[in-house]
């Protein structure tokens, strides 16, 4: 009688507070910004202290395919640096009036890696100049 008291008590705590869950995520993936038809500004944030941390890479995982959106296929941007533990790349060599898929990364300690969420983006149509344009 006196734990099922307990217990009882303890489910009203736990009923009168009002928990938020927010899962930890040790890298974030950011927006796509400065879009053009063949650039982009890739943005990320890195969630931990890396100094504990031996051989620590981050970066953004960029594919044309969600399927190829992985370590094999994706082509991988190292940033150079945080900043307030967020990071940039710039993808350059995009094609024009295509949608990517990308993603963060961290990979550390040798052997672990963790990913943010997946976004993506559209690069614009390519422009067309004078010069470009058929003879008439």
């Amino acid at each position: 009688m006196k734990h099922y008291f307990i217990l009882c008590l303890m489910a009203l705590f736990f009923a009168a507070c009002d928990f938020e869950f927010t899962p930890w995520h040790e890298v974030e993936t950011g927006i796509a910004s400065d879009i053009t038809a063949e650039s982009a500004i890739l943005h990320g944030k890195v969630n931990q202290n890396l100094t504990s941390f031996n051989d620590a890479e981050y970066g953004i995982m960029l594919a044309d395919a969600m399927v190829n959106l992985n370590v094999a296929d994706a082509e991988i941007f190292v940033a150079d640096s945080l900043v307030d533990k967020e990071f940039q790349i710039e993808a350059k060599g995009l094609l024009p009036n295509t949608n990517y898929y990308y993603c963060a990364f961290l990979f550390f300690n040798g052997t672990q890696q963790e990913f943010g969420e997946v976004e993506q983006f559209v690069t614009l149509a390519a422009s067309t100049t004078e010069d470009d344009s058929p003879a008439q």
